[in-house]
């Protein structure tokens, strides 16, 4: 039987090479995004694209990849990580326009800057406009890696974290009406240790499956390499913390649920570029 070490090692390496490929069709997305955004100021149109279907066409494929189940046949499991997608969508289509925003004051700012260090003092809107859509575009792109990690890790994590506990809410019934198959179907969406033994053991007493239940934890786990995040807030330190799946871990002082959680207020300088993952037990 596996060490508890070496299921978060092979568990944390699965979830990093998930991420990654879901990260990978976010950017050329993202890219055509800012590309489209690029040609309208380029024309001088500052007005901001809305970037929620590219945001939610995201979340829709990690959750369609990642549960793989009927939302018919898990109507609360499905309604909790719809609101996934629903909630964060809006939430970031605030954020994400902000910084866009920014932006393209500040390529207008270069621009002018940039043109008059050349003589032309009081360019046209077309010279202007055409300098201006470089500076955004270079500024945007820069972002386009940073936002595909951090929207992916925010994603995968909080989908994870509300499967799994929905699952466990739902085997505590499961456990009393004796359901085993429900059991293996919950294990198998949840992917979580303490669903797992429930299903196995199914044929232990009702004491024994709840005593598994009441134990149910997770684990921050860090890659472990050189990139791990030492400041402005470590990670390092938060490698190997377990906590109660439903208590929220302590990172540098703030409080997260799973890397990547802003919901109990947790900061940009602890979320950005995290590569952290939970794993349940």
């Amino acid at each position: 039987m596996s060490s508890r070490r070496d299921r978060i090692d092979r568990e944390k390496n699965r979830l990093y090479r998930l991420k990654i490929s879901f990260e990978k069709p976010f950017k050329r997305e993202l890219k055509r995004y800012f590309s489209q955004q690029k040609k309208r100021v380029r024309g001088g149109n500052t007005e901001i694209i809305d970037i929620i279907p590219v945001l939610e066409n995201h979340y829709n494929r990690i959750i369609k990849k990642m549960t793989g189940f009927s939302f018919k046949k898990n109507e609360n499991i499905g309604r909790v990580v719809k609101n996934v997608v629903e909630n964060r969508a809006g939430e970031q289509r605030v954020l994400l326009d902000r910084t866009t925003q920014k932006q393209i004051v500040e390529a207008e700012r270069l621009a002018r800057k940039m043109l008059a260090e050349s003589g032309d003092y009081n360019p046209n809107s077309s010279t202007l406009n055409k300098v201006m859509a470089g500076i955004f575009a270079r500024l945007a792109y820069g972002r386009i890696t940073t936002i595909a990690m951090t929207q992916t890790q925010q994603v995968v994590e909080e989908v994870r974290a509300a499967v799994v506990q929905e699952a466990q809410r739902e085997l505590f019934n499961v456990i009393l009406t004796d359901n085993r198959e429900r059991a293996e179907e919950l294990a198998s969406i949840a992917e979580d240790q303490t669903s797992t033994m429930i299903a196995e053991n199914f044929e232990r007493s009702i004491e024994y499956k709840i005593s598994i239940l009441n134990r149910a934890s997770k684990t921050w786990a860090t890659m472990g390499d050189k990139r791990v995040r030492k400041r402005p807030i470590s990670h390092v330190s938060a490698n190997g913390q377990t906590v109660a799946v439903g208590a929220p871990f302590v990172v540098g002082g703030e409080l997260l649920m799973y890397p990547g959680d802003v919901s109990l207020g947790a900061s940009m300088a602890n979320i950005s570029g995290c590569r952290c993952s939970v794993i349940y037990f």
